[in-house]
């Protein structure tokens, strides 16, 4: 039988009651994270190198350890794009989407 991995209850209402404490200016500070250029440039290095089956364990967990922070930020953004669209009657398609 296949699995599927699924967030942990607690992660999923930790997530839901960080999405209602938003308010409008917070909502557009965390629309605001980027990742930097050295962080850009380390995330290519690996994924390339995953991708090649190259990674070392320590680059393993470290690649992984990215990819959880980068989906727990991309959630929290679609939930401040949800807070700014319901505030401020914009369409979420107006709003930036940032990703690593």
């Amino acid at each position: 039988m296949k699995r599927t991995k699924t967030k942990p209850a607690s992660l999923t209402s930790l997530i839901e009651a960080l999405g209602e404490s938003l308010t409008s200016q917070s909502a557009k500070r965390i629309l605001a994270i980027k990742a930097d250029k050295k962080l850009q440039a380390r995330v290519k290095y690996l994924g390339e190198c995953s991708n090649g089956g190259y990674l070392s364990a320590e680059e393993h967990a470290e690649y992984g350890e990215i990819i959880r922070f980068d989906t727990m930020i991309s959630i929290l953004q679609s939930k401040a794009r949800s807070v700014l669209v319901t505030l401020g009657g914009k369409s979420s398609s107006q709003l930036p989407r940032n990703r690593i």
